[in-house]
């Protein structure tokens, strides 16, 4: 790539700072941030050395100085944000879950068409070098016929800050769409298919989020894959793949650095692989490939995949046995 892709941030939380320092890492020029306060902009240009901070998210999406936004704010402000690049002739990169439900996503997507630019859902862990190699064998016959798997995972802190986005249902807050889109991404990339029936059950808080969500997937084949997302119990995260010849131990899967095959004839295959810089230096070459090739989708994450995703997730949320609670208090004195 001659001329390499100017990045806009929209928005300056712990992600947006860990993306910038993956875009610095590879090189690409951060030429904006903006924030919806405009003093924390201030402070993230200058902690990342980016040239300018906007007063606006507009001012970003107008800019003459970007090429490509990245948006990492609250779920339900998502659309908005992706149709205001869109328009003003701005590729995107969006935080997950992409939109808070399939039809926002159907109407974002269909904008980068007329706009004919590219856009993608910022799923990180499915352009991790290790989880990719660790998927390839196991579709190889690694574990034998693959049966089931099961994923888990949690924020553990949410509960401590009452003004947790994660507790706002104004801000589509709670544990599955949040948490629970790594386990059901997990179950999309080794699966394929969209399952034949969701289940699941959820536990809300006195404001309606949910605090923590199980949910089966069933697959054609009799194939199931057994999830739990949480904002209030402390998870190890990891996942696990059963097959007919062993099982896959994934440790901190949506991280995904290191992976234990254990087989049944009683060898164990360990896979291993540090990250470059933070783990999101994958999805953000890839993207400026796709860019530079003239398209306005990923070949890897295509927008049906993150369709797929959303719709499994809604399923979820439609079919729970609600049961309303009070969140417990895990503050510590």
């Amino acid at each position: 790539m001659e001329k390499r892709l100017r990045w806009g941030i929209l928005g300056t939380g712990v992600v947006a700072g860990e993306l910038t320092e993956a875009l610095q890492f590879t090189g690409a020029p951060v030429t904006m941030v903006a924030s919806r306060n405009p003093e924390k902009a201030k402070k993230f240009a200058q902690k990342y050395g980016i040239p300018h901070a906007a007063q606006s998210y507009e001012e970003v999406a107008r800019s003459g100085e970007v090429d490509i936004c990245y948006i990492a704010l609250p779920h339900n402000l998502h659309a908005g944000m992706c149709a205001l690049c869109l328009g003003e002739g701005k590729h995107v990169l969006c935080e997950k879950p992409f939109t808070v439900t399939a039809a926002e996503a159907r109407a974002v997507f269909e904008a980068a068409r007329a706009a004919n630019r590219f856009i993608m859902e910022a799923a990180w862990c499915r352009f991790h070098p290790l989880l990719l190699e660790v998927l390839d064998a196991v579709r190889g016959g690694l574990i034998g016929e693959v049966g089931a798997m099961k994923a888990d995972f949690g924020i553990d802190d949410v509960l401590q800050n009452p003004n947790h986005r994660l507790l706002d249902p104004d801000l589509a807050g709670g544990a599955l769409l949040d948490g629970g889109f790594y386990p059901v991404t997990l179950a999309c990339m080794l699966f394929g298919s969209s399952p034949q029936r969701v289940q699941s059950s959820r536990t809300l808080s006195e404001r309606g989020v949910d605090l923590y969500t199980s949910a089966i997937l069933d697959y054609p084949g009799g194939r199931q894959a057994l999830l739990y997302a949480s904002i209030v119990h402390e998870i190890p995260d990891n996942a696990y793949l059963y097959g007919s010849k062993g099982y896959v131990e994934l440790e901190n899967f949506f991280y995904c650095r290191r992976a234990t095959a254990h087989l049944r004839d009683g060898s164990v295959r360990v896979f291993e692989r540090q990250f470059e810089c933070d783990g999101y230096e994958y999805e953000t070459r890839h993207v400026e490939a796709c860019i530079e090739q003239g398209l306005t989708q990923s070949p890897i994450l295509p927008w049906e995949e993150t369709l797929q995703v959303l719709e499994i997730l809604q399923q979820a949320a439609a079919s729970d046995s609600r049961r309303q609670v009070a969140a417990p208090d895990t503050r510590k004195d």
